[in-house]
């Protein structure tokens, strides 16, 4: 068995357990112009959960369906994110039946986008 090329991870709790996300880096198929992309769910005890292979026509599509298909696979989970609900992963979404929508903030609590920036925020072309 080969260690996994990992290329990204995020830590997300549930029930007060830690789990990892861990996406391994982007391999051609072997004899095939095609590629794959693997994510894992590990638990805390770093037993594998779940472990998916996307594929794509190249590394960066095989590599952007397998960070989408994470928010869609966890999304109802209970996982939370920096103690937000949610995974932080984007997802798609459906708000008005437009299919294919893509949000990455699918997940984000009520209301987070109704308060105004509270730093580091100016708009020099708003005076002029």
């Amino acid at each position: 068995m080969t260690t996994p090329d990992i290329i990204a991870q995020r830590a997300l709790e549930r029930d007060g357990r830690a789990y990892l996300v861990i996406i391994e880096r982007p391999r051609q198929v072997e004899d095939s112009q095609d590629w794959v992309c693997t994510w894992s769910l590990l638990d805390d005890a770093g037993q594998t959960v779940v472990s998916v292979d996307m594929g794509g026509v190249d590394s960066a599509q095989a590599l952007v369906f397998a960070v989408m298909i994470i928010g869609d696979r966890l999304r109802d989970e209970g996982f939370t994110w920096f103690g937000l609900p949610g995974t932080g992963f984007p997802r798609h979404v459906d708000p008005h039946g437009a299919p294919g929508v893509i949000s990455i903030f699918a997940d984000a609590p009520e209301g987070l986008f109704d308060q105004p920036p509270t730093t580091g925020s100016t708009n020099a072309a708003a005076g002029a």
